[in-house]
């Protein structure tokens, strides 16, 4: 976390506010690390791929957050 995002969550009195934001931020940058890191060809990629069960690819997984990020709440 920058200086600058900790200066701010400072301001913020609020606990559940605080704690959700210092999360929100820990979790976005645990993400922006992983999918830096997977090239293109492998976005599309399945760990688990039988009948019976399947895996999210890399694409699907970040489509769901984003999506849960969006539409929840």
């Amino acid at each position: 976390m920058s200086f600058f995002q900790e200066n701010k969550i400072k301001k913020i009195t609020h606990p559940q506010a605080k704690f959700f934001i210092q999360q929100f931020l820990k979790d976005r940058e645990i993400n922006y690390q992983f999918f830096k890191r997977v090239s293109e060809e492998k976005m599309d990629f399945r760990m688990v791929d039988t009948p019976q069960r399947k895996s999210d690819t890399p694409r699907e997984s970040l489509a769901h957050q984003i999506y849960n990020a969006r539409f929840s709440g």
